[in-house]
């Protein structure tokens, strides 16, 4: 699960990178064009940033809480058969020991 997690992130780091450069020649064509000044481009490309980062991380949180909950879920189904066959096994051989006196 971590190597998926890992490689869904790599993933997207590269979009959000891609993303990152498309959106700079975008704004460098508006300042070009008069569109925007300088300034208001860089602020706009800040913006764009923080809330990308902003949105990502929590993405990634939510990520993680999904993935720890279907962990924990898989264990708990697997873990309780596992409990009992060991409750049983311990039983028998308890009776083995007896029946060996």
């Amino acid at each position: 699960m971590n190597d998926f997690l890992k490689k869904m992130g790599l993933v997207s780091l590269g979009l959000i990178s891609f993303t990152e450069k498309e959106l700079s020649v975008l704004f460098g064509k508006l300042v070009e064009e008069g569109r925007l000044n300088e300034p208001e481009a860089k602020r706009m490309m800040s913006e764009f940033k923080t809330s990308g980062e902003k949105y990502w991380n929590k993405y990634i949180k939510d990520i993680e809480k999904k993935a720890e909950s279907t962990v924990k879920s898989v264990i708990a189904k697997v873990e309780g058969p596992a409990k009992r066959e060991i409750s049983n096994l311990k039983k028998k051989i308890a009776k083995l020991q007896k029946c060996m006196k």
